[in-house]
């Protein structure tokens, strides 16, 4: 919650030495983008869909990448996620 550093998702828009993430990634370059700052208003578990699915309501700066937060939470707990 609050301001958090979030390294942006390599499947992205964000330019590397003058390319987008997306393009580098789909050629299998490694590479990394540097963290950026962004806002976490709030997160609540709306319902739990079954044993592994969950629906969650998220409050949020503009620039946040939710896929980037996701993976952030999964790895804090040790777990994979998938969105949809």
């Amino acid at each position: 919650m609050g301001e958090i550093d979030q390294v942006p998702p390599n499947y992205s828009s964000k330019c590397v030495d003058g390319k987008r993430g997306y393009q580098l990634a789909r050629r299998g370059v490694f590479f990394e983008l540097p963290p950026k700052k962004v806002v976490i208003e709030s997160i609540s578990l709306n319902e739990r869909l079954s044993l592994n699915e969950f629906a969650f309501e998220i409050s949020c700066k503009g620039g946040t990448y939710i896929r980037s937060l996701a993976r952030d939470i999964a790895k804090s707990v040790g777990s994979l996620v998938c969105l949809s």
